[in-house]
């Protein structure tokens, strides 16, 4: 059988401030997202973990770029010289064309002579290769903007793969320091941390600007950027007046639309995308960004607990009152809530916040993975504000005989005994291989620190039941029969 070419992609969106204004600002600071980014394709990993820079005062963007053979064949592929190397790591701007990185130990060298050699190189069943790429943004004269990062790699094997892509957000900021209206605003720690997180920035001039009011657009593309959702553009946009505005071309709308955090009949299909959000909207996005959705539908209007109650829309009572629950926003002193007062950035940023915290997922520690009896060695995650374990792939996988496909678009296809679920992640449905919606657990299923983490409406409906074992520190799960 003719070899055919294994080419795995990962593009790296490196997003900023609003979109809606030219850069001119000094060198930023990379900020590192939470996750790191990875692809599978017919037994070749291929992951993209961006790094925390320890030089040149956050300047130097890393990436490690890790590729594991997970099949049964032996994968090849050739270097041409010394110098060459199997990944291929590009930055490229919206005004300009690609760049390709260096790997970190060429860092700063100047023009290097490399004797053409031909070599193979295999790649058994189970191994490994990594390397780190570097961007120095201060030479590069890089101001905060809107960048992409492409992670490839090539390998030949006899039964060959198609091409896949992922994204996943990352930063050229200006940086928390650098804010100079912040220092005594009530929401200077929020800022900052909101900065550091990576959904939001300040200003080309080196203002955060946290009293202004926020845009829908803009408070959208923190929504999407804060749950760490790819970016997508559509040939048919969701709303009429978006062709051409920067959430729309950006990804940021029709990521927002895709999860489910957006729905266009809530406007009649006109956005308005530049006008201010309201308060009773951002209860809406955020509580929906929380998988928190049908819990809100469940309460009535007449439930609110503010003096100004009549003056919330019947439609979003449910998630005025959610929002308010999970602590996310609240009321003023005179017990109203005014939902139709602007939000603003600082407000904004305090309230994503508070939503992280609530859905917070953090891998437990030193806790482990039991399937049927057997030590799995990997790690589990817990939701820790309702306490449920998450188990991850691909170790999950791997050890119940299911077959996962991840579409890179925000959906998983898991096939085990002949039974089929597409998962929506960081939405709280799935649909069966009937193409029947079935409700999920509290925690939809979430991509973190590099991994997907499956809650156990997912793994129960494909026969695997599983319970904490607090006595041995492990996540215990055992298959059966469908």
């Amino acid at each position: 059988m003719p070899k055919r070419l294994i080419a795995l992609c990962l593009a790296a969106a490196l997003t900023c401030g609003s979109g809606a204004v030219a850069l001119a600002a000094p060198p930023g600071v990379v900020q590192v997202p939470p996750v790191s980014t990875v692809a599978v394709q017919d037994g070749l990993r291929l992951e993209a973990r961006p790094l925390e820079s320890a030089y040149a005062a956050g300047q130097i963007a890393l990436i490690e770029a890790t590729a594991t053979n997970t099949g049964s064949e032996t994968l090849e592929y050739w270097l041409s010289t010394p110098c060459d190397t199997p990944f291929r790591v590009t930055v490229t701007s919206p005004s300009g064309g690609p760049v390709t990185l260096p790997r970190e130990s060429d860092l700063g060298k100047g023009p290097t002579m490399c004797i053409q050699v031909i070599k193979l190189l295999r790649l058994a069943p189970g191994a490994s290769v990594s390397e780190r790429f570097a961007w120095d943004t201060a030479a590069a004269k890089v101001a905060p903007g809107g960048y992409t990062v492409s992670v490839a790699f090539s390998a030949h094997s006899e039964s060959g793969a198609p091409n896949t892509a992922v994204t996943f957000p990352l930063r050229i900021g200006a940086g928390a320091a650098g804010l100079s209206d912040i220092s005594n605003h009530w929401a200077a720690e929020s800022v900052r941390q909101a900065v550091r997180a990576g959904f939001v920035d300040g200003y080309p001039d080196g203002l955060f600007k946290p009293n202004s009011h926020v845009t829908r657009a803009e408070f959208i593309k923190m929504l999407v950027v804060a749950r760490g959702l790819a970016t997508r553009t559509s040939a048919a946009p969701a709303f009429t007046d978006v062709q051409d505005h920067w959430v729309e071309t950006q990804g940021y709308l029709e990521a927002a639309v895709e999860a489910g955090f957006l729905h266009p009949e809530d406007y009649g299909r006109v956005l308005k995308p530049d006008e201010p959000l309201t308060r009773a909207e951002t209860a809406m996005l955020v509580v929906r960004a929380m998988a928190q959705e049908r819990r809100a539908l469940m309460l009535t209007p007449d439930q609110l607990p503010f003096a100004d109650k009549d003056a919330v829309n019947k439609r979003d009572a449910g998630f005025v009152m959610t929002a308010g629950a999970e602590g996310i926003i609240k009321g003023y002193e005179d017990q109203t809530f005014r939902p139709d007062r602007p939000v603003t950035r600082a407000e904004a940023v305090t309230m994503l916040l508070r939503m992280l915290g609530a859905v917070a997922v953090k891998v437990a520690p030193d806790a482990g993975l039991q399937v049927d009896g057997q030590a799995i060695p990997a790690t589990v995650a817990v939701v820790e504000k309702y306490g449920q374990f998450l188990a991850p792939l691909p170790e999950l996988a791997e050890a119940t005989a299911m077959q996962v496909t991840d579409d890179q678009d925000g959906w998983l296809m898991l096939s085990r005994a002949g039974r089929t679920v597409h998962v929506k992640m960081g939405v709280p449905y799935l649909i069966d291989g009937a193409g029947k919606h079935q409700p999920l657990d509290v925690a939809p299923p979430v991509r973190f620190d590099g991994k997907v983490y499956l809650p156990e409406a997912v793994f129960n409906y494909l026969g695997i039941s599983g319970h904490w074992d607090a006595g041995a520190n492990a996540f215990v799960l055992t298959t059966g029969a469908l």
